[in-house]
């Protein structure tokens, strides 16, 4: 039987590093970058513009990436935990 971790990570954390930018900070333009989107406002109408409810980053750009990056041993003892309870 296959086994799934989710390790929630907030889209505006400083461990994900987006490709080519994390915000378009225009109106959104999907093909050019990462833009910001909110579950219960959308998209940002205009520049500066703050939104309401949970977050997360879209894009339709052929090539854009995005990388998670963090240091310390806590993956270790994460990783190593959920082995043992597999046992």
């Amino acid at each position: 039987m296959d086994s799934f971790v989710q390790i929630p990570i907030d889209d505006t954390s400083p461990c994900i590093s987006y490709s080519p930018f994390r915000d378009t900070f225009t109106t959104p333009n999907l093909s050019a970058g990462w833009n910001p989107y909110y579950d219960q406002s959308g998209f940002a109408t205009s520049s500066g513009e703050t939104g309401n409810g949970t977050s997360l980053h879209i894009t339709s750009l052929d090539g854009a990436s995005l990388a998670l990056q963090w240091r310390g041993m806590y993956w270790h003892h994460l990783l190593k935990h959920l082995h043992d309870l597999r046992r």
